[in-house]
């Protein structure tokens, strides 16, 4: 080796042992993984740095659906949008319901009057986009007055390039209200009653230096603060058989959570092309309720490519998770994981594996597939340690802009709802297992989605007393959740269309009791496009859930509203 090269290999070593030591105590968690950002320069979408490598990416990877329908007219060239816009709205919708209460064997009819003004602003220049919308609901209960209220829905974006290339900004927030049990009593509208209520609100700052060297190596240092809060004002007024299941789990109330991490990356550069490689550290410390929970984890994936259709896939790291009523030794510990990655066309992306982490056997599974323009169907298979906040976070952080500007999720394309869990809302710290799969169709006249969600949660500990003050019992709860949904759309006509949608959400498996329930949802919905600011809908909703205690509550309910665009 010539003196000139044996040179240049001790300088990059000196570097990245250099950068290494930028970390401190290195660390990484999936579930906080964060999503760079690419900022929109010239017009075009440009990467500052793409996603650090992983064998087994977050489904955000995947994108949201973007179904071009074959007789939509392709772009013509317009002047840009000016840099500040804004966006007002209001809509007002008279609904009559047969069982205003949500109550089990049947129910008081009651009118409900709700008007939703919303606001919208978006600043958007080459180093800057900045988008806030909101929402304010209230509902206003002809008889039953003691259920008027407000509802909050709101989500905040900001990325920054504050130097341009080096040094960026990113942060998020969201208000949502949400359900304290998910399978729980809820209204015919999808709204949450006043006993099974929850504010949830989200925000996250992160400000990342990047680095580039050469075409070898990318880094990326980030520190990162989220917090998230809770406003259950309405749990004073909770039914007593939510009560007896959420007291019956010791998870009768949940606090506000705050979490600071810092993450270093190394990632492959241009100059890799058969081999890629990732190395990521983490430390993270999040504060709820008075505990403590700390992980720090280290984590270098690899990929090689055979050739253009087939990479196999490797992973080797060290979990450190410590925390109050937590079994350290059980949780903490090598991981490790072998797969494989298979592109046989521009139109099919799977990676499948097995590995074992935090003392479980685990399988992945991350894939997509176009069987045409219109049609998509992705599956995936994910597992790990976390907590509410830490995966509110995740859902916020991965949140996309679709085409017509709108958040989505970008697994199930559907509008993000960040604030959303699949189980009952507690300080738990758990190990959880979700498989899902979603197909998405779209043509001239109708528009298809269909989802599939089976997940299983096991607590781990870090649980605190329940508001009744009863002790915490709900450490080894084991709870298996099946969620399918299904929505039509026909355009009946260029300003007319109709949308059918059908749900159940099942607790399938619980160990709890009074642990098992079931949800079914139907609507039918028909709306007209009365001009492009203004369109009028009338809508069935119908609702019946049944908990396992033996009661059953059922809501129909008739709905007409119209919306108007400023």
């Amino acid at each position: 080796m010539a003196r000139g090269d044996r040179h240049r290999i001790r300088r990059l070593a000196a570097v990245l042992a250099a950068l290494l030591t930028m970390g401190g105590k290195a660390v990484a968690q999936e579930a906080l993984a964060e999503e760079p950002v690419a900022l929109e320069q010239g017009g075009e979408q440009t990467p500052t740095v793409a996603r650090a490598f992983k064998p087994f990416p977050t489904s955000s990877v995947l994108g949201a659906p973007r179904l071009q329908r074959p007789d939509t007219p392709p772009p013509t060239a317009e002047a840009p949008p000016p840099p500040f816009q804004l966006r007002l709205g209001v809509a007002a919708e008279e609904k009559a319901t047969d069982n205003a209460h949500a109550a089990s064997g049947g129910g008081k009819s009651d009118l409900i009057t709700t008007i939703t003004p919303s606001v919208g602003a978006r600043y958007k220049t080459r180093a800057l986009d900045l988008d806030l919308a909101y929402e304010l609901g209230f509902d206003r209960y002809a008889v039953n007055r003691d259920l008027d209220g407000v509802r909050h829905n709101g989500l905040g974006v900001l990325d920054a390039a504050l130097i341009e290339r080096v040094l960026f900004l990113a942060s998020r927030f969201s208000v949502t209200e949400q359900a304290i049990n998910p399978t729980g009593p809820a209204t015919a509208d999808g709204q949450t009653t006043p006993g099974n209520r929850t504010r949830v609100a989200t925000f996250s700052v992160t400000p990342r230096f990047e680095q580039r060297f050469g075409s070898w190596m990318v880094g990326q240092l980030s520190y990162r603060h989220d917090e998230v809060r809770y406003d259950m004002s309405g749990d004073s007024r909770t039914s007593a058989d939510a009560a007896a299941a959420l007291n019956g789990l010791g998870l009768g109330g949940v606090n506000d959570s705050r979490t600071d991490s810092a993450k270093v990356e190394l990632r492959s550069g241009e100059a890799f092309s058969r081999l890629l490689w990732d190395y990521s550290a983490q430390a993270s410390r999040q504060s709820q309720g008075g505990q403590i929970l700390k992980q720090d984890t280290h984590d270098v994936g690899v990929e090689y490519r055979l050739d253009d259709a087939v990479g196999l896939l490797g992973e080797i790291g060290h979990d450190s998770i410590r925390g109050d009523r937590i079994d350290s030794a059980a949780l903490s510990g090598v991981f490790y994981s072998v797969g494989l990655h298979w592109t046989p066309s521009p139109d099919t992306d799977l990676r499948v594996g097995v590995g074992r982490r935090n003392g479980d056997q685990t399988l992945y599974v991350l894939g997509e597939h176009k069987f045409s323009p219109m049609t998509v169907l992705r599956v995936s298979s994910k597992a790990g340690i976390t907590t509410d906040a830490m995966a509110a976070i995740e859902a916020l952080s991965a949140v996309q802009r679709d085409p017509n500007g709108v958040y989505v999720d970008p697994f199930s394309g559907r509008s993000a709802n960040p604030g959303a869990s699949l189980f009952t809302r507690s300080n738990a710290v758990y190990r959880q297992i979700v498989h899902s799969a979603v197909l998405s169709h779209a043509n001239a006249r109708d528009t298809l989605s269909a989802i599939l969600s089976l997940a299983k949660q096991t607590i781990v500990g870090g649980l605190t007393p329940s508001r009744s003050g009863l002790p915490a019992t709900g450490q080894g709860t084991i709870s298996t959740t099946l969620s399918l949904g299904l929505e039509w759309t026909r355009q009946i006509s260029p300003l007319t269309a109709l949308t059918l949608n059908a749900s159940k959400d099942d607790v399938i498996a619980s160990n709890a009791p009074g642990g098992k329930s079931q949800r079914y949802r139907a609507g039918v919905s028909l709306n007209y496009q009365m001009n492009p600011q203004l369109n009028a809908y009338a809508s069935y909703r119908f609702v019946d859930w049944r908990p396992e205690i033996g009661t059953r509550a059922r809501e129909n309910m008739l709905m007409v509203g119209i919306k108007k665009r400023f």
